[in-house]
């Protein structure tokens, strides 16, 4: 019986050929990224200076922190220093463009986190009273709301501080 019956049934629901191609193309994508990756681990095993090359770069190296000189003019270190990575033409030419290169997140980091951050001293808390009153009141009744007010704020210290 099934032998008749699955031909004809099959004849009437007709198969989805598109959804066999959309899966066919995305077998393929993940045979190519498992052949790449599998490309590179075997690369970076026999290569690892490489790989922590690339850690290092990405991290990034700190250009931007060194001193434009050293004012220890006896050392011979800051001497060799100051002749080199102390001299005009690094500093202005070249520590921003290394900076840059080799800066990695690290420079981001120091570049932007801070930029926007500050510190500055804690002022005292101030607190700001706006009063309204509906059309037709007058000034006096105003004022009178307002004494009532400085006289409630009054009862939490004599340091309460209020702005008009």
């Amino acid at each position: 019986m099934a032998l008749w019956f699955i031909p004809a049934v099959m004849e009437k629901i007709p198969i989805q050929t598109q959804k066999n191609k959309i899966n066919i193309a995305r077998k393929r994508r993940v045979v190519r990224f498992t052949h790449f990756y599998r490309k590179t681990i075997l690369f970076l095993r026999s290569h690892k200076w490489v790989a922590i090359i690339i850690f290092i770069l990405a991290f990034g190296l700190p250009v931007n922190k060194l001193p434009e000189e050293i004012k220890n003019k006896d050392s011979s270190f800051a001497k060799i220093y100051n002749k080199t990575l102390g001299s005009d033409y690094f500093v202005d030419d070249l520590k921003p463009l290394l900076s840059k290169l080799l800066g990695g997140t690290l420079r981001l980091f120091t570049e932007f986190v801070y930029q926007n951050s500050y510190y500055k001293e804690p002022e005292p808390t101030k607190l700001i009273v706006i009063a309204k009153m509906s059309e037709g009141s007058t000034v006096h009744q105003l004022n009178e709301l307002i004494k009532k007010m400085e006289n409630y704020i009054s009862k939490f210290g004599p340091s309460a501080n209020v702005c008009y």
